[in-house]
């Protein structure tokens, strides 16, 4: 007698049950889904994630997946505010090149602590605007002749060096001068 939902007895259900779990019959995902005539659209529709698709191969799925991921991935990143590697590059310094205003090397502009060269004004005879040419006479003096960088306070000094805090009452002190 045939096993149905409710014409099966007992016994017969048991035997049939140890026989499946003697030797269980495991299917691939896209032997399954050939079997099934599951289509892609469906599996999609239907948020199925462990059966394949007869009409779309695995690897076909795969990059799919990748694209997707990596499109999530690049909005994730956009969205914290990372901005596209051409956009950066091009106000990179390497490409602006903002020491070359200065008529300087590269070192030396980060040296003095990456100045900034105005935009576009009216430029001298030498071919540098106002701006830059009084921010070289202050970086290219001798340290002598400096004035003290902006947020030190000078204080008495000993055998003509003078010396600077660098807070109000920081024990840190910056010797400038010979």
């Amino acid at each position: 007698m045939p096993c149905g939902t409710r014409d099966c007895p007992a016994a017969e259900a048991q035997a049939v049950a140890e026989r499946v779990i003697a030797n269980p019959h495991r299917w691939k995902a896209d032997t399954l889904a050939w079997r099934l005539r599951l289509t892609d659209a469906e599996r999609t529709a239907l948020k199925i994630k462990t059966i394949g698709a007869f009409d779309v191969s695995k690897a076909e799925r795969l990059a799919r997946r990748k694209e997707c991921n990596r499109a999530a991935e690049v909005a994730r990143r956009r969205a914290k505010g990372a901005k596209p590697r051409a956009t950066y590059e091009a106000a990179s310094a390497s490409r602006t090149k903002p020491w070359e205003a200065f008529g300087i090397s590269r070192r030396t502009w980060e040296r003095r602590g990456k100045p900034i060269p105005p935009q576009s004004e009216a430029r001298d005879a030498s071919g540098r605007t106002a701006d830059e040419a009084s921010m070289l006479s202050i970086h290219l003096r001798h340290p002598s002749q400096a004035s003290p960088p902006q947020g030190l306070v000078e204080r008495k000094a000993h055998a003509g060096r003078r010396t600077y805090r660098t807070g109000r009452d920081s024990p840190t002190v910056r010797r400038v001068g010979p």
